[in-house]
């Protein structure tokens, strides 16, 4: 009985690993997955993965003179979440250049994008926490995390155990 159970396993996992299903995501390594196109500069791309599967791309997209944020979710197959344009997060103004910045992905599978601009006058720090459906949980705008006439750049994103977020930036007095 033994080897009955073991043989019909063995053939159902052939079965299911002969059956190819087709996802965006190309199998060729020397081909890209184009995310995003535009005339203008497309920098500092993140990337991260969910353990389920799911995988955010977010990047800052020149346009118009200014570096707005932009992010796109990519279900386990590697199909577009956000259209094909993705999701704006911020176009608020930012500096004519900009410095690094940073994305995690929580347990809840939702995003958390954290960068400076300058929407208030000065360089400040903000964070953004978009859902798998591109719901903006913190708000559309976000959540200031600063307020001061201080360069900040760089900022650091973790999630706690307790399911807290942490965010750290540098900064460099005036």
């Amino acid at each position: 009985m033994k080897k009955i159970l073991s043989c019909l396993f063995l053939a159902a996992i052939l079965l299911f690993s002969s059956h190819t299903v087709k996802s965006q995501w190309t199998s060729d390594a020397s081909q890209n997955t184009l995310v995003y196109q535009a005339s203008g500069d497309q920098v500092l791309p993140r990337v991260v993965t969910h353990h389920s599967g799911y995988t955010y791309v977010g990047w800052f997209s020149l346009t118009e003179g200014n570096y707005n944020v932009r992010l796109q979710l990519y279900n386990r197959d590697g199909y577009p979440q956000f259209g094909e344009m993705g999701l704006l997060v911020s176009s608020h103004t930012s500096m004519s250049w900009i410095t690094d910045w940073d994305m995690i992905v929580d347990t809840d599978t939702t995003a958390i994008l954290t960068f400076q601009d300058i929407r208030n006058g000065p360089n400040n720090v903000f964070a953004y926490r978009i859902s798998r459906q591109g719901d903006f949980l913190w708000g559309e705008n976000g959540v200031r995390l600063s307020d001061n006439n201080d360069l900040e750049a760089a900022p650091r994103a973790v999630q706690t155990h307790a399911g807290n977020y942490v965010i750290a930036w540098i900064q460099a007095t005036t």
